[in-house]
């Protein structure tokens, strides 16, 4: 067997050079219960007076690393199978093939729940096809970079950053092109403005030559979370978001806790990939079982007089836990293995 010298290993991919991806499994799923936690405020305004501006900060801010994280943990382990200047048709095919896949099935298990945070789905092949289009055009990574860049300073001023551009309401021609393109895509959070920049981080990530360590990883990443926390704190005050997706610190925030996660030295243990699994789940089962725990507490509250909507957040998500939990472990099971399917 042939061994690799210590410059031939030192120029191999990050791809290449952890023996698991066990950090990165940890992270996501505590991103799915911060999408969770995004579309589920985990205070109501029955529990306190600061719940509204406590509800704010975690949906407005910190819970906000969580779309853009997976969008560069699908860069990343898509692109991390081929090289970039040599890309794999059959590869990007059979992944765009999973993902139209799973858009078919949960629209139609949740046709009664609600579909609207499948949108992650379609704006990751989006993202994805269109960095495929830039590579076999032959476009240079440096410009691809700076197309996405620009892409992603478009999708900031139709997001945390329309107080910039709402003065342009007033001139009929921005007023009705503002109004146009809302009226068919309502949003820049989309696989064009948002998602590219961060799928091509992952791709870079993929083929980077370095490793990050973890305490400069954490060190940028504190730091960048301090930035972001500014961020949304002078926008709050100072501007008029239209939503909370995009912000300009989101990009240090997500690359240092993907070289973070990344960079964690975790045992190869089975409970991480179930994780994984169970995460997938949580963010796809907790908008129907949230409305699940709504009716069950009107109901609660009408017939027994008793108030509960204050454990609303804690129900919904102990029992979107307990169902994915379930799930992921009958898809192990020679009977239920079509169950994986799902996720």
């Amino acid at each position: 067997m042939q061994v690799a010298s210590a410059s031939q290993e030192r120029k191999r991919p990050i791809a290449e050079n952890s023996r698991n991806y066990n950090g990165i499994d940890l992270i996501k799923f505590l991103c799915a219960i911060m999408v969770f936690t995004i579309h589920i405020s985990p205070f109501q305004d029955t529990s306190f007076g600061a719940a509204q501006k406590l509800n704010s900060f975690f949906q407005g801010y910190l819970c906000r690393l969580a779309v853009p994280f997976f969008f560069v943990s699908s860069g990343f382990f898509l692109f991390r199978k081929m090289e970039l200047s040599h890309l794999k048709t059959d590869v990007i095919r059979d992944y765009c093939f999973k993902i139209f896949r799973m858009i078919g099935i949960w629209s139609v298990l949740l046709v009664v729940g609600g579909t609207f945070h499948l949108w992650y789905m379609g704006a990751t092949v989006v993202a994805m096809l269109l960095l495929n289009l830039c590579l076999r055009l032959g476009i240079r990574i440096r410009f691809v970079c700076v197309l996405a860049v620009v892409l992603y300073c478009v999708g900031l001023l139709g997001d945390s950053y329309y107080g910039l551009i709402a003065p342009l309401e007033n001139i009929a021609v921005f007023r009705y092109g503002i109004k146009g393109y809302a009226f068919f895509f309502e949003s820049t959070r989309n696989g064009l403005f948002m998602a590219f920049i961060f799928v091509l981080m992952g791709a870079l990530l993929a083929h980077s030559d370095t490793k990050m360590r973890p305490k400069t990883a954490m060190a940028g990443f504190a730091a960048s979370m301090i930035c972001l926390l500014a961020e949304y704190l002078l926008l709050e005050l100072y501007s008029e978001p239209k939503d909370h997706n995009m912000y300009v610190c989101l990009l240090p925030a997500v690359y240092f806790l993907f070289s973070m996660a990344f960079s964690m030295n975790l045992k190869d243990r089975v409970i991480y990939r179930r994780l994984r699994n169970i995460g997938v789940l949580v963010y796809f089962l907790h908008i129907m079982v949230n409305k699940i725990v709504k009716l069950g507490i009107s109901v609660v509250e009408k017939y027994l007089g008793t108030g509960c909507g204050a454990y609303e957040f804690l129900i919904s998500l102990l029992l979107t836990f307990a169902v994915a939990v379930v799930i992921e472990w009958m898809s192990h099971k020679e009977k239920f293995r079509w169950l994986r399917w799902i996720y």
